[in-house]
């Protein structure tokens, strides 16, 4: 008989809110799983359920400071765990020393719980592909813009140009952050979390 590796005792709770179209949402590891709660609705899913661990740095235009843990449960659920509160319009608190703390605890129980999981960092390789074409594709248009149509509008080519610079060193960050790879469940690759506060 095949004995199961002791359940983790201690309960570790995060609370989040990602979008305008979401309610609050509180995660918690309990013994032997996730329990999220969202306004009175509760669903629990065992930690050896979860297949597929996926960290990753996800900026956007408001939240440049933004890092997301998702997971796949072998039923096809999916669950995305965000290190900033939506507050309001292009308003969002920072809770990153609490989401880091909840994402190594996760993988902490995960480790004895669900000892099968894959985990992954940064995006999927087809999004990667994706999403390099699209800001090539961007900048040349950009580019051939400002060179052909700046005398028309030098203003305007000016900031254009402006941004074309400021895109690339962000562009390069963010790929670098964003590479693709498997990761050994207690080696968490420190580009796809928040950094410690000392």
């Amino acid at each position: 008989m095949i004995s199961q590796p002791p359940p983790i005792t201690a309960a570790t709770s995060y609370e989040t809110r990602l979008t305008l179209f979401e309610k609050v949402r509180t995660f918690t590891i309990e013994g032997a799983k996730i329990r999220i709660e969202e306004e009175g609705r509760t669903t629990d899913i065992l930690l050896s359920d979860i297949v597929d661990v996926r960290c990753r740095y996800h900026p956007t235009r408001f939240q440049l400071n933004r890092f997301e843990c998702l997971l796949q449960a072998k039923d096809g659920i999916k669950i995305k765990i965000g290190n900033l509160f939506y507050l309001g319009v292009a308003d969002f608190e920072d809770r990153s020393p609490d989401y880091r703390k909840f994402v190594v605890a996760l993988h902490v129980a995960l480790a004895k719980l669900s000892p099968n999981c894959a985990f992954h960092s940064g995006i999927t390789q087809t999004s990667l592909y994706f999403i390099a074409a699209f800001l090539i594709g961007s900048m040349l248009t950009l580019a051939f813009l400002i060179l052909f149509l700046g005398a028309s509008f030098p203003g305007m080519a000016v900031v254009k140009l402006i941004i074309l610079i400021l895109m690339i060193p962000i562009s390069i960050k963010w790929f670098y952050k964003n590479k693709p790879k498997k990761y050994r469940i207690h080696a968490i690759p420190t580009d796809v979390l928040p950094p410690k506060v000392s």
